[in-house]
Order: C-alpha cells, then structure tokens, then sequence
C-alpha cells in the first residue's frame, strides 16, 4: 500500500466492526479513537488499482516486504500481492468460500486458506513470489464458509486453530520443523463457537492467546503459557458481535481487539499483556460499515498495528494505523 502518513511509515495491515450493546466493560463513546488510531483509512492497492474482496483481507509483515492476500470479487480465488505490486495466485484452481490468513514466517510468509470442501490448505510463499503451492494441512478440516487463524511463535513455529467441523470446538496445531502436530483442543473441552477463532503471540510473557465468539454472540478469551500444554480460563469480554473476533498483541506486551458488530461497523478494545481490558470498547474512528469482520496486522518490529476492513458498498479493502 502506498504509505500515507509518517506513522504508517513502516507499513501496512487490514479489517474489523461490532455492535456493543451487552458489553461487560463499558462502552466508550462511538465518537471516540482507540489510543494511537489514525482518523481515516487508505486504500489497500496492487497493481495499481485499488484491492477488491468479497471477504476481509489478510496482511503480514517480514523485514521490508508485506504481502496481502484476499478472496477476489469472483467469489472462489485467492489473490496476492507483495508490497503493492503485481497480483498473483499460488493456483488457478483454488477454490474457496472463506478468508484468507496470512502469517509472516521466516523470511517470507504461510497463506492459508480453507477448499470448498473444508480442508485447510498452506502454501509458503518467498520475497520474490515464488511459492511451493498449496498443501493440504493433514487431518484438519473447518467449515467450507469459514476461515482459520494463525501466529508465528518466536519466529520459526507456527500455532494454527480452527473450528472443528462437526462439533464446533476449537482446535489447533502446531508447525514445528516442517510438520503438523496432532490438535490440541484450546480452552476447555466444553466450550463451542459460532465462527472461527482468532489468535495472537504475546512476546513480551511468551503467551499464545486465542479469542472467539460465543454461542451467546460474545467475545471471550483464553492463554497458554508457551510450552505449558494448559490452557486457562475463557474471560468474557462481552459484546454482540458477527464474525470472527481478532486480536494482536505488541512487543510491549498490549495487546488490541477487533470485532464487527451487529450493526456492521467495527469495534476496537485494548488490553495489557494479561489480556486484563485497558480501554474499553469504541467503535472504529471513520465509523466505516464493514461487509465482514475485520483483519488486524503489525508492522515487522511490533510496535503498530494496523486494521483492515472491507467497505460496503463498494468491496473496497482499506487499511489504517488502529494502535501503538
């Protein structure tokens, strides 16, 4: 994306709405800005033109190159494109009815995306486009409609979850040295979703942190101490939100929420690296509706993160600083 302002020097990241009506934590003015967020949001752009979805975008940082990935107006690709330049495709025959995620990954980047039949495919992809192509991910099926989440951990492992296709938990997978783990249900073995988690690595205490979205519309939230094998507690942060919840967390250990709402536009929370909530939920500065939850993105140092959503009417992908 074309660099608009000074903050967004370093680069660039995508997505995000929600509607607050029954929040444990009180509700901030809609009026409001989430500390650090830029008041309006740029335009993602490749090629030239501007970046059209269907869906949310996805975006990773690695060094000095970002890539971007999106599902394409025609409904069933997926399209990427490195640091604003020529789109391409890992396959012309990538069919897909959900999102796209993105992870920076040595030094270059993991795509995933989910098949029209609710595998979960990954293809690495270098600097200069090069990629191995999509490769199932072994024994890991998610509902054709729906996405996964994923986190780099300490930059050379991957922490991969999904909803299971058939009883609705939430499971995840770990890619150590070239090869999947078995899954690992995340929080408790009870506990059920309505859509695809999300997920972040907390450096700063070495947490993985997962969030979701209840079967009563709320977000809650879980951790695990990095190579402790236990998760905690889900926390309930509240809300009355459509779509998959996401978070990212800084080097300074804060962390930030994103969510859509029922009411289509975007809602911001922040918390510290406990995941105990700092400021309360505020709804997205430009108060832009979304046609889908939202994607949140940090440069490659971790200290900004950046919100990608996608407008309605016109599918156009937008991006901006939301924290700092």
């Amino acid at each position: 994306m074309k660099i608009a302002t000074t903050t967004r020097r370093l680069r660039n990241l995508m997505v995000g709405s929600i509607s607050i009506a029954s929040m444990l934590i009180a509700i901030s003015s809609p009026a409001s800005a989430a500390p650090g967020e830029e008041s309006t949001p740029h335009l993602e752009r490749a090629q030239g033109g501007i970046v059209q979805s269907i869906d949310r975008a996805a975006e990773a940082y690695n060094g000095g190159n970002h890539l971007t990935a999106w599902r394409g107006l025609d409904n069933n690709g997926i399209y990427m494109s490195i640091n604003n330049g020529n789109i391409i495709r890992v396959s012309a025959t990538d069919g897909t009815y959900a999102p796209p995620w993105v992870v920076a990954y040595r030094t270059g980047w993991l795509v995933f995306h989910t098949g029209t039949d609710g595998q979960i495919f990954a293809a690495g992809v270098l600097p200069d486009g090069s990629t191995n192509g999509w490769l199932a991910v072994p024994g890991i099926r998610t509902n054709p409609v729906q996405g996964v989440a994923a986190t780099a951990i300490n930059g050379n492992e991957i922490f991969l979850v999904h909803r299971g296709v058939s009883d609705g938990r939430i499971y995840g997978n770990f890619f150590i040295n070239g090869a999947w783990s078995n899954p690992q249900i995340v929080g408790d073995a009870g506990t059920q979703t309505l859509d695809s988690p999300g997920i972040t690595f907390n450096s700063a205490n070495q947490r993985i942190y997962v969030t979701h979205r209840g079967l009563d519309g709320r977000v809650y939230l879980t951790w695990q101490e990095y190579g402790s094998g236990t998760w905690s507690g889900w926390r309930d942060l509240g809300g009355n939100i459509q779509g998959q919840p996401v978070i990212a967390a800084l080097a300074s250990g804060s962390m930030q929420l994103a969510v859509l709402g029922t009411d289509n536009r975007v809602w911001l929370a922040e918390t510290d690296s406990r995941g105990e909530p700092v400021v309360s939920w505020v709804q997205e500065s430009a108060t832009q509706y979304s046609r889908s939850a939202p994607f949140l993105a940090y440069n490659a140092a971790h200290t900004l993160i950046f919100l990608l959503m996608t407008t309605l009417p016109y599918y156009q992908v937008t991006y901006k600083q939301s924290h700092n």
